[in-house]
């Protein structure tokens, strides 16, 4: 049986209606989870002090390369699988996601609170491997896949 994933997508008008678009990302549980209670909030404040014309760098893992971001210049929530080119050492973005106006990031907390309830029962077996007994020392999160993507085989424990 498939993963549970939660799709944010774009959608547009056809002949039979509305329909999904490719531009979207689909978040595993942990990764919805972790929108929702870890950097909702987070994103939110950033949105206030953009609007304020304050600086914003704001970066977040949700695991597996895919980040939440929102930068000065660019007026939206990105959702988006980043990835780590040959040879450099800084992850860049690629165009597997979606870029929300801060309107529709709002309107996410609605479909949030929905979602939630609607999989309460599947969400509260969700667990961050960063909260595991594997992370009481530096190595758990090194040899971790979800949290260290690009380079865990590095620190694979034999």
């Amino acid at each position: 049986m498939g993963k549970l994933q939660v799709h944010i997508r774009e959608y547009a008008n056809g002949h039979n209606g509305l329909y999904p678009t490719k531009k979207g990302i689909a978040l595993d549980l942990e990764k919805f989870k972790k929108v929702d209670e870890l950097c909702y909030k987070d994103v939110s404040d950033c949105i206030k002090a953009y609007e304020q014309k304050e600086t914003v760098d704001y970066k977040y893992h949700l695991g597996k390369n895919v980040y939440v971001t929102i930068k000065n210049g660019y007026p939206v929530v990105n959702i988006r699988k980043w990835f780590l080119p040959y040879g450099q050492n800084e992850t860049v973005p690629t165009k597997k996601g979606i870029a929300l106006s801060f309107k529709q990031w709002g309107f996410l907390r609605s479909a949030i609170d929905l979602i939630s309830q609607i999989l309460k029962d599947e969400l509260d077996k969700v667990s961050y491997c960063e909260y595991s007994l594997s992370y009481l020392n530096q190595m758990g999160f090194l040899s971790c896949s979800r949290c260290n993507p690009n380079c865990y085989r590095d620190y694979m424990i034999m």
